[in-house]
């Protein structure tokens, strides 16, 4: 690397020089890898009006904190955003437009969807104002459900009877004679 850097500045000042270095390259490098959503999969699908760049939106949870957010979109582009919420809250999506006149009509057909765990939540036209809010229901952990099985009931002994004293008869007054 250093030959090539003094070959660069050679080259800059006008002179002539010659690289030697040969330089060893690995194996390609792998896109990392995510883990897998633990929480709820939110996908966002947006398509912005013919100003972008006034939209963003964010996910906050019932915590208060910002758990996912976009902003500085294209004119009119479509964009699908997915983002793994955790688990155990519920959420609010906000989306805003700094003009003041949402992403649809005016000046273009912007709209856009929310999905969470694969199901489309809401769906929206764009038109709205300064801002548009969506509550989202969270907790979904991903884990497979808990089998439900028949219930069964707890052993009962056979019933024993109880205990019966043998009858005895009631006196019964001598007759009186007629």
């Amino acid at each position: 690397n250093i030959n090539r850097m003094k070959n660069h500045v050679d080259f800059v000042k006008g002179q002539d020089s010659t690289c030697t270095a040969t330089e060893t390259v690995g194996p390609p490098t792998q896109p990392p890898t995510s883990a897998p959503c633990t929480g709820s999969e939110f996908r966002l699908v947006l398509q912005t009006d013919e100003y972008g760049e006034e939209t963003s939106w964010d996910v906050t949870g019932s915590n208060g904190n910002t758990v996912a957010q976009g902003t500085g979109y294209g004119a009119n582009s479509k964009s699908e955003i997915n983002e793994c919420l955790p688990s155990g809250m519920d959420y609010t999506f906000t989306i805003r437009d700094t003009y003041g006149d949402g992403i649809c009509c005016d000046v273009g057909a912007g709209n856009y969807e929310i999905y969470v765990d694969g199901s489309l939540v809401y769906s929206s036209n764009g038109q709205f104002g300064d801002e548009e809010v969506v509550s989202l229901s969270g907790g979904n952990n991903n884990s497979p459900p808990t089998p439900v099985l028949n219930p069964t009931l707890a052993p009962v002994p056979n019933p024993t009877p109880a205990p019966v004293p043998n009858p005895t008869l009631a006196p019964v007054p001598n007759p009186t004679p007629a």
